[in-house]
């Protein structure tokens, strides 16, 4: 087993460092360009043919970067952008709805619907609801995880269904918004690096939850084809309290002011990420007592954070040394010079 990793290793070495010299030798690219070029591609490759943790890769990478000249304000300042700090509010958010046992009511509801056909439904309702307001899909995961094992225990029969149902709707959520995926996040930064417009929270829900909405239905049907799952009557051994408790009250309240504030952004006009920040600041304050400081950064996927202030770095690097619009010259050039090549595809390529 050693020697399989070991060689691996080697491999991967030896081709970050062959790409690395037909980069010094082979471009145009100015010194930190190259740089930026390497650094871009090894962290892709590392990613996905090692085991080592993105979060970690990415820093890595990065603090090398700064090593051998690039400056240094490219890796202390990665968590000046506003995205870092929509994510840590959020996850602050998405913390008060576990600890307050909104979620637990959440998942009893469901399981209170006495049928599998309309328990689905609420299932396929649930999981578009927290991809609207918890980020990242491991924290949905967790949020639903609870639901997904009573399910199991209740209905041994399905597990097949909904082992591959729950996993597919939190992954298909992540089409909804702007928190559903750390790559969207990414992907803003880079825009906002290239100083171009970006999509408020509400744009991207406008444009992105069709599509996420439509995929999940398309999901459940063709997953419950494949399984040929039969509806049944399911008991659940659980009594409704109709009664809110104060803190579930005070966080229904603050979770519905935070959607209305996110989805009316062009209203107020209040920066979304100071606004997420401020509000799960609020939400520590002992005087509410709903979550304390300390439960609240537990809360925080501080690996998850990491990557994407990294990862977001290593992107714009590519913005910063024009090394991005050289390879788009360089493509343009190639794709005119190609008999085969006709308008259509060179006004798809534009778009």
């Amino acid at each position: 087993m050693r020697a399989n990793i070991s060689n691996r290793s080697l491999i991967i070495a030896i081709c970050c460092l062959l790409f690395s010299i037909y980069i010094f030798t082979s471009t145009d690219f100015e010194y930190l360009g190259k740089n930026s070029v390497i650094l871009f591609v090894v962290s892709l490759v590392m990613f996905i043919a090692t085991p080592l943790p993105a979060a970690l890769v990415a820093l890595l990478l990065l603090t090398l970067g700064v090593l051998i000249g690039l400056p240094k304000s490219l890796l202390f300042g990665t968590f000046e952008q506003d995205i870092i700090w929509l994510m840590i509010g959020a996850f602050i958010i998405s913390g008060m709805l576990e600890k307050s046992g909104l979620m637990k009511r959440l998942s009893d509801w469901v399981l209170n619907q006495g049928h599998t056909r309309k328990m689905n439904r609420f299932i396929f309702i649930a999981s578009q609801f927290i991809s609207v307001v918890i980020p990242s899909t491991s924290s949905r995961a967790v949020m639903l995880l609870p639901l997904y094992e009573q399910l199991i225990k209740k209905l041994p029969q399905h597990k097949t269904y909904y082992s591959l149902l729950f996993p597919t709707l939190i992954l298909m959520g992540s089409n909804l918004t702007l928190l559903g995926a750390g790559s969207h996040l990414i992907g803003m930064g880079l825009l906002e690096a290239q100083n171009k417009n970006t999509l408020s929270y509400f744009e991207f829900l406008l444009f992105g939850a069709p599509f996420g909405i439509l995929i999940g239905v398309v999901s459940m049907l063709v997953i419950r084809l494949f399984t040929k799952v039969k509806h049944e009557q399911i008991v659940h051994e659980y009594i409704e309290n109709k009664h809110y408790s104060i803190i579930e009250k005070k966080s229904l309240f603050i979770i519905i002011v935070t959607i209305i504030l996110w989805m009316t952004e062009w209203l107020h006009n209040m920066d979304i990420s100071v606004l997420t920040l401020f509000i799960a600041l609020i939400i520590m304050l002992p005087s509410l007592n709903i979550l304390s400081f300390k439960e609240g950064l537990k809360y925080i996927n501080w690996s998850l954070i990491l990557f994407v202030a990294a990862a977001s770095a290593l992107g714009s690097l590519l913005v910063t040394y024009n090394v991005v619009d050289d390879i788009q010259q360089s493509l343009f050039k190639t794709l005119t010079n190609l008999e085969w090549m006709n308008e259509f595809y060179m006004m798809i390529k534009t778009e």
